[in-house]
């Protein structure tokens, strides 16, 4: 609840990273310890740095908007990032979340329903605040100064390769851990 009030886009991932924690412990809590949860905060790190890279070190969310134009290729790592992050159906963080969610719920004991719910409301804050991150950051109109948007560039290709492997990780671990 910290985070959905704050513009501090490295508060934003600091935060973020304590929800995903949150889940690691709840499935710790119930059985084994996944891989698809560090594929998804690896591309949570490194998406949020080429932004703030991008913006020439800025952290504000409040001071940026308007990015899609000028990074259509980060926004769209975010999007996939954001997207398996809050568990889009069919996507790594649906699956993992799934399974963590089914497994408290189907403990039938008051410390697995409590999981349960806890879980399933952090979802909704997580849900909120990936896509209050979006939206500032790049689909309200900027903020910023004219010369800072002629200043900023879409992410190099040393930081392209990474997030592209990270965000196919994102997308594709937890279906193929399923099968």
């Amino acid at each position: 609840m910290l985070v959905t009030g704050d513009n501090s886009l490295q508060l934003f991932l600091g935060w973020e990273g304590v929800g995903l924690a949150s889940y690691l412990l709840i499935h710790f809590w119930f059985t084994r310890l996944q891989a698809d949860k560090a594929a998804i905060k690896a591309m949570l790190v490194n998406r949020v740095g080429s932004v703030i890279h991008a913006m020439s070190d800025e952290q504000d969310m409040r001071k940026m908007g308007g990015l899609a134009s000028s990074f259509p290729f980060t926004y769209a790592m975010m999007l996939m990032g954001s997207l398996s992050l809050i568990g889009f159906p069919f996507l790594t963080g649906f699956y993992s979340k799934d399974v963590i969610l089914e497994l408290a719920y189907t403990k039938y004991t008051i410390s697995g329903n409590f999981a349960f719910w806890l879980g399933s409301v952090s979802v909704l804050f997580t849900s909120y605040y990936s896509f209050r991150s979006l939206f500032l950051t790049f689909l309200v109109p900027t903020n910023s100064f004219g010369r800072d948007i002629l200043r900023c560039h879409d992410a190099p290709i040393p930081m392209a390769i990474p997030l592209i492997l990270l965000a196919l990780g994102s997308l594709f671990v937890g279906y193929l851990a399923k099968v």
